[in-house]
């Protein structure tokens, strides 16, 4: 039966685009992250082969286990991650030790080491981490039964995480900037595509789309959240890698450009909301407006570093805020959408480098011109791969 076969046909169509898909984005995921697995595998290389041959232990576990844990974090934790690496794995150790020295080797021994270690580290407000590789700490020391070796293990604890130092602080820091403008990009890519959608219900008329849409918006707030995660991030690493300590001023101004991007959701989520709130007759006229700020957002995640691109936006900000002043009717309801479209027109603008002040008087003044400064930018190398999100 001929239907048979094209159903057959359809389904394992839709199998290979899945494993299509799937092969896609786990390639994707290996390209962008496959060089910290290796800084992590030689770390821990380095760490076992400096406690094997340098310090003479004789089975130094600890050393690549704590280089490699202490590196696989973001590019931006790192460092803190190594700290809060040394601490658990130290409380451990002491705790285990402890406990071989009174109980012995046994389950009181192990059951009692490893929840003390947790409940110090617990105590002292420590990290997940440092509760995890406190635990880990005691549980390895108890089961290896031999208290004598309790300096080694610590020994290869401080190597192990200080190899990671050096890789992360030092020899591999991360790119500050690289880091916000990714988050910026994840952040601008899924305001562009809530706003296309707002955009696309008031046009035809949806109830359902539209509050679906705002709900779009609201959910930002998951994403921010990141990106303000990943300020903290850029600010520390400026902070504590010696190589971004004389360069940190683009870092500092970048990581302020991003928190724009906070104003500029609240900003869009108002207008929405007021355009939502009007009568279902009035909604389509305003649509346009809506669809060229989600033109400019998706133009800035293309590329949210480059001086072209925040001039293009810049200037796209300016002329829908213009167009929609253009409009005759002077109701309550458009004053209160005239004003959010004013602040999210500033708010782009000051995203993409424009002093506040000016954006706000450029907004009131006619046929004015931006010019957009160029973008923060700093680099380790000489030489640099720029990263660049692929446009689909």
């Amino acid at each position: 039966m001929p239907w048979v076969h094209s159903g057959a046909a359809a389904s394992a169509r839709r199998i290979r685009q899945r494993l299509t898909a799937g092969g896609g984005r786990a390639l994707s995921r290996l390209r962008e992250d496959f060089w910290p697995l290796f800084q992590g595998a030689l770390a821990g290389t380095i760490a076992w082969w400096i406690a094997l041959r340098l310090a003479g232990h004789p089975q130094p576990f600890f050393a690549p286990i704590a280089a490699v844990i202490a590196l696989n974090a973001n590019r931006g934790k790192r460092g803190t991650n190594a700290v809060n690496l040394i601490v658990g794995v130290l409380l451990g150790i002491v705790v285990g030790e402890a406990a071989l020295l009174v109980l012995g080797t046994g389950f009181a021994a192990m059951g009692i080491a490893t929840l003390v270690a947790m409940a110090i580290a617990l105590a002292c407000d420590g990290s997940r981490l440092v509760i995890a590789q406190g635990a880990v700490g005691a549980i390895l020391t108890v089961a290896g039964g031999q208290p004598e070796f309790g300096p080694e293990r610590i020994m290869d604890a401080l190597i192990g995480a200080g190899v990671a130092l050096v890789f992360s602080q030092l020899l591999f820091p991360a790119q500050p900037i690289d880091l916000l403008r990714r988050a910026e990009t994840d952040v601008l890519s899924a305001m562009a595509a809530a706003l296309e959608h707002v955009s696309h219900a008031l046009d035809h008329g949806d109830d359902r789309e539209a509050e679906e849409a705002i709900g779009d918006l609201r959910s930002l707030r998951d994403k921010l959240t990141d990106l303000a995660d990943t300020r903290k991030d850029s600010s520390r690493t400026a902070r504590h890698a010696p190589v971004w300590w004389w360069r940190s001023a683009p870092i500092v101004q970048e990581s302020e450009n991003a928190g724009q991007l906070d104003l500029l959701n609240n900003s869009i989520l108002v207008l929405a909301r007021s355009v939502r709130s009007l009568p279902s007759e009035d909604r389509p006229s305003f649509a346009p407006v809506i669809t060229r700020i989600a033109e400019v957002i998706r133009t800035l995640a293309a590329d949210p570093g480059d001086r072209a691109t925040r001039q293009q936006a810049a200037e796209g900000a300016l002329a829908s805020f213009q167009e929609l002043e253009a409009g005759e009717d002077d109701s309550p309801a458009r004053r209160q959408i005239h004003a959010s479209v004013r602040l999210a027109a500033i708010d782009l603008l000051v995203f993409a480098g424009v002093e506040s002040a000016q954006a706000a008087a450029l907004i009131e003044t006619h046929d004015a011109e931006v010019d957009v400064p160029d973008p923060p930018r700093v680099s380790f190398f000489p030489f640099r791969f720029r990263w660049r999100r692929r446009k689909k």
